[in-house]
């Protein structure tokens, strides 16, 4: 989900949320409020949450009020059976940014590789044949326009040129150099109208000139205000 993460237990998922929505209203994408038995806090299982249907997929939980943790605010919800998961992302339309993380992301080709998760390593790299490629596939509920910024690490061993695909949108950049081995940048390319519905999102190398493309982080796809 784009405001956090879930996990699932027997018959119990809990919504880990870390951008706490300010209109009150949580979408949650995947599951219609029927399905919901109970909805409430971990940290007061006595405060109910109210649910209701939003489209033939989702739900809305009401959570006016402040989150209860600046960090990770948990909520429970107790299903009515087992939920199948959906593996395709859901961006809720009142979600100012969404992070698209190559940790994440479906890998096209053979070479790439992890490095340890922590602050600005939290990169794929090995990126060294054009048939290499990173995607994502997400949901949109409403539409809406995003600026999307691409995250990389780039240091004097790397160099190309890259491309995002997303829909019909198509835009080429060349992959800027940085002097430090940890330093990110942050590339916007332009913004992107997407109606509601199922997109596919990929990130491609054109022409790669170094030992390896770039170690690419991640993509930001911030709303813009309409």
């Amino acid at each position: 989900q784009s405001w956090g993460v879930t996990t699932q237990k027997d018959n119990k998922i809990y919504l880990h949320v870390f951008q706490w929505p300010k209109d009150g209203k949580l979408y949650v994408g995947g599951i219609t409020f029927d399905k919901i038995a109970k909805a409430s806090l971990l940290a007061d299982k006595k405060q109910l949450l109210s649910i209701i249907g939003a489209g033939q997929n989702d739900c809305i939980i009401n959570v006016s009020g402040k989150a209860h943790n600046d960090i990770n605010t948990v909520i429970v919800l107790e299903t009515k059976g087992t939920i199948k998961p959906d593996s395709v992302m859901y961006i809720a339309p009142n979600t100012a940014t969404t992070r698209l993380l190559t940790f994440d992301a479906q890998q096209q080709g053979k070479g790439f590789s992890f490095a340890d998760g922590k602050a600005n390593h939290y990169y794929v790299e090995g990126w060294k044949s054009l048939v290499q490629s990173l995607s994502w596939d997400f949901r949109t509920s409403a539409k809406a326009t995003y600026r999307i910024i691409v995250k990389y690490v780039a240091d004097n061993k790397t160099s190309g040129t890259f491309v995002v695909n997303a829909d019909d949108y198509k835009k080429e950049e060349k992959v800027e150099t940085t002097k430090g081995k940890t330093e990110v940048v942050s590339k916007e390319i332009g913004n992107l109208i997407l109606p509601e519905g199922v997109h596919h999102l990929i990130l491609q190398a054109k022409e790669i000139t170094g030992e390896e493309l770039m170690k690419p982080l991640e993509i930001v796809m911030e709303k813009v205000s309409e």
